[in-house]
């Protein structure tokens, strides 16, 4: 008897680590708003971003570098609307690489997956170079020189909220079609990342 007992908590307890680890992972939540027609709040706003070589292959940025070569990067939302910036800084400064649009930062994102213009190269020995993406439902929201956009970043990821540090992120290296870095805004503000390409 005390065994079936053991054994059935101890299923339990792994059931409920299971779910418990679903709740929280960035990826679950970004494809759950993403196939949500919710009204009302929104919260768990995020992006999904990869790398692709010239046969189309998705990688994450640390695939990509262990690969090394010339990729694209590829980002899609999980709301549908939004504006989306990516910044490129270097040791002598940085560069804005998505268009404006108006006399704001900011370029308009809808559902597609947008594609950042130019190539990027992971080589052994390169200059790290890094790149940080800034995604948010409201203009106001974005970075609007490289400047910003570090101050942008750095700010976002202290913000903590009900469920305790806002931006929450994961990879996924396997999974075919969502392969990628995940990240996440449990609260449904801002999000900022950054990924060193050398």
């Amino acid at each position: 008897m005390w065994r079936d007992l053991a054994r059935a908590l101890a299923i339990l307890v792994s059931m409920s680590l299971g779910s418990l680890a679903q709740q929280t992972s960035a990826k679950a939540k970004f494809y759950e708003r993403l196939r949500s027609n919710a009204t009302g709040p929104i919260d768990n706003v995020g992006i999904r971003f990869w790398f692709e070589d010239a046969r189309a292959i998705p990688f994450t940025a640390n695939q990509a570098a262990d690969i090394g070569g010339r990729f694209t990067l590829h980002i899609r939302n999980n709301v549908g609307h939004g504006f989306l910036t990516v910044w490129s800084i270097g040791e002598k400064g940085g560069v804005e690489m998505t268009p404006r649009e108006g006399r704001y930062a900011g370029f308009m994102m809808g559902k597609q997956e947008y594609v950042v213009p130019g190539e990027f190269q992971f080589k052994t020995g390169a200059t790290a170079k890094r790149v940080i993406i800034v995604f948010s439902r409201s203009q106001t929201e974005q970075a609007s020189d490289p400047a910003s956009a570090e101050e942008r970043l750095a700010e976002i990821l202290r913000w903590t909220g009900r469920n305790g540090r806002q931006v929450i992120s994961e990879s996924d290296e396997s999974t075919p079609e969502q392969v990628g870095r995940y990240v996440l805004n449990q609260d449904g503000a801002a999000v900022a990342t950054e990924i060193v390409v050398r």
